[in-house]
């Protein structure tokens, strides 16, 4: 966000899937969850319509403000 310092970083672990651009911007990142019948996470999906962005992943993780802070 313009103005604002930090980060955030995203983890896709166990990936699947990858379609998306190398970089883009002004991101609006959305997580949907595929349980399996075991009633844990089969996979996980994160997407960016506007960007065209969407991978699959065995687990997706996120952190805020991660060293060095910009």
């Amino acid at each position: 966000m313009d103005g604002k310092r930090g980060n955030l970083h995203v983890n896709c672990l166990d990936t699947e899937f990858i379609h998306s651009p190398t970089s883009w911007d002004n991101c609006c990142l959305t997580i949907s969850v595929v349980q399996g019948a075991d009633g844990y996470p089969e996979s996980m999906t994160l997407r960016d319509e506007g960007a065209d962005v969407s991978i699959v992943a065995g687990d997706i993780r996120a952190a805020e403000n991660c060293k060095p802070v910009f």
